[in-house]
């Protein structure tokens, strides 16, 4: 569409004509926000609400918006939904309506994910982060060793050998590749390099600035090539199994390298699988993914808990579904633009970035009355009427490239509290300090600390 038309109909144009240029254009299509401050924006402002509203605990409340969001919130509350901010030179739009985070999150090739940037891709640069042809190839060979078929085959791998208890936060790891030592570490690795990236991330950006030998940025560069050779060195173990004719493992990753070597087989050609750099990325999200596991209540009895059973408990699919509304483990999406793009009367071009928040899951316009408060009966029967069928629940977000491991994460979830609550029962410690942050994911800033008591099960 010619830029004429801009004089002929009300469609927005965003380009690279400047901050200022972009900001009248914004105003003269009814959006609002600050006027833009030279080169960092609202930056600033930005980290000082965050810093501020991390600096203590809240009451406990399912509210957690201004503490997780206090600057998205703000500016939300004082110019409305239709309004944008300016991280760096390019404004930035919130979109609001359920009906354009539908579209946005439906056109997997047009609305992208936003780069990773040369930090961001020391901890993990798997599918999370690919983007149209090689997105899609890591989506197709991926997708097999999440099929429901092979989830079965996993169950059994979920024991978690609960008598002495131990630290079952790191059984996700124990369940990708059954090497629990190299799993706890590679775990214990990603977390540090998680911190120190995110703080990185978070201070004023200079360009150049990653290549400076600062302390700081020596210790990310060295995590990272631990973290890099202890997946390797598993990966290693594992393909010279494969290659002496033992059978592949019934894990994530036996069924990952499994899936590529057919790929390749049946093409004749190594460029239709995945290299082996490219395995190592997507094993480090493995285990990045892999690092929250969902509270959920599910009891079976002296039983293990199998699959079948899993999938027929209704009330605890409500009760997760509405853990995950509160308390999203990502609680924003976010989009870039790469070329003229039309979305509703607006009409954007270039690198227009969007910012789809998870502020709708705690709407009380579209949830009722009670929409911030913890009530699983309104899931009763489906999310989609609980929400009219307005596009507004979006946990593992929508679309193509909704996650790929949501059904895992759901029955991890499932499988891992019910063998929990078959031996012990816990309430919440009077030390628990309310403290919800995101360090990339939604998690307790002090932990969540837990009165735990070991119980007799009946038959």
């Amino acid at each position: 569409m010619p830029f004429t038309t801009r004089l002929q109909c009300p469609l927005l144009f965003i380009s690279d004509m400047g901050p200022r240029k972009n900001e009248k254009l914004l105003r003269e299509q009814g959006l609002s926000g600050n006027p833009y401050r030279f080169l960092f924006g609202e930056v600033k402002e930005m980290a000082q609400m965050g810093s501020k509203a991390k600096a203590k605990p809240i009451p406990f409340t399912n509210d957690i918006i201004p503490r997780v969001m206090p600057f998205i919130l703000k500016t939300i509350n004082t110019y409305g939904k239709r309004s944008f901010i300016w991280a760096g030179p390019r404004p930035t739009l919130l979109v609001m309506d359920p009906e354009l985070i539908r579209e946005v999150l439906s056109k997997s090739y047009v609305y992208q994910k936003i780069p990773v940037h040369a930090m961001g891709k020391l901890l993990a640069f798997g599918l999370a982060s690919q983007d149209t042809q090689k997105w899609s190839k890591h989506r197709r060979l991926l997708s097999s060793a999440f099929h429901l078929e092979k989830l079965k085959l996993m169950v059994p791998a979920f024991d978690l050998k609960l008598s002495p208890w131990r630290d079952h936060v790191n059984w996700m790891c124990d369940l990708i590749f059954k090497l629990l030592l190299d799993g706890r570490k590679i775990f214990e690795l990603q977390q540090e390099l998680v911190k120190l990236i995110v703080e990185f991330s978070r201070s004023i950006y200079i360009p150049g600035v990653r290549y400076l030998p600062t302390k700081r940025i020596r210790k990310i560069k060295a995590l990272a090539r631990k973290v890099q050779s202890s997946v390797l060195n598993i990966i290693n173990k594992r393909v010279k199994a494969m290659q002496a004719g033992e059978p592949s493992a019934d894990d994530l990753l036996g069924i990952l390298l499994e899936s590529n070597f057919k790929e390749i087989q049946a093409h004749g050609s190594k460029k239709f699988g995945m290299s082996f750099k490219e395995v190592i990325e997507e094993c480090k999200l493995f285990y990045f993914a892999g690092q929250e596991t969902t509270a959920v209540l599910l009891i079976f009895g002296n039983n293990n808990p199998d699959i079948e059973g899993l999938n027929r408990v209704k009330v605890v699919t409500m009760i997760l579904n509405e853990i995950l509304r509160l308390n999203p483990l990502g609680v924003m999406h976010s989009r870039i633009v790469h070329g003229e793009t039309k979305l509703a009367e607006l009409l954007y071009r270039l690198k227009q970035l969007f910012l789809l928040s998870i502020l709708l899951h705690l709407d009380e316009q579209i949830w009722g009355a009670d929409g911030k408060e913890f009530n699983p009966e309104r899931c009763n029967d489906e999310v989609a009427n609980a929400t009219k069928g307005q596009h507004v629940f979006v946990p593992f977000g929508s679309g193509p490239r909704v996650c790929i491991s949501q059904n895992f994460a759901m029955l991890e979830a499932k499988m891992a509290l019910s063998m929990i609550l078959q031996h012990f029962s816990f309430e919440l410690s009077p030390s628990y300090a309310h403290a919800p942050h995101t360090v990339i994911i939604l998690q307790p800033q002090y932990g969540a600390q837990l009165i735990v008591r070991k119980v007799q099960c009946q038959n």
